[in-house]
C-alpha cells in the first residue's frame, strides 16, 4: 500500500520508473532518488480541469498547471505536455513528462 509507505523505493535502483494516473505527492522525492543517474522517469497524471463536462475529482489527486514539470526542473526534460490530448479518449486534462536524471 503506497499510502501506508509499506513499499519503499531503494535509492538509485531503477533505470525507468513509470507513473500513470496516480498522484501521491510525497512519492516524488523517493521516485526521483530511486531513478539511477542517466535513468528516466515517465508520468501521465490528471490535472485540475475547468471543463464543466469533466466529472469533479478531489483536488488532492490532481496536479496544478506546471507542477509536474517543476518536480523535474533539475532533470533533462525529454517530453512535457499539459492539456487534453487529441489522441486520448479520456476527457480530463493530463500532465505528461519524460525526464532523464542528470546526476
Amino acid at each position: 500500500d503506497l499510502e501506508r509507505h509499506e513499499f519503499g523505493i531503494p535509492p538509485e535502483s531503477y533505470d525507468l520508473i513509470i507513473v500513470c494516473n496516480y498522484l501521491q505527492r510525497d512519492l516524488f522525492a523517493p521516485l526521483k532518488a530511486g531513478t539511477r543517474i542517466g535513468g528516466t522517469a515517465m508520468a501521465v497524471i490528471a490535472m485540475v480541469d475547468g471543463d464543466p463536462n469533466v466529472r469533479p475529482m478531489n483536488p488532492s489527486y490532481l496536479l496544478n498547471p506546471g507542477e509536474l514539470q517543476a518536480q523535474f526542473q533539475e532533470w533533462e526534460i525529454v517530453h512535457s505536455f499539459e492539456g487534453k490530448s487529441p489522441a486520448d479518449a479520456h476527457p480530463r486534462a493530463t500532465a505528461e513528462i519524460v525526464a532523464r536524471r542528470r546526476y
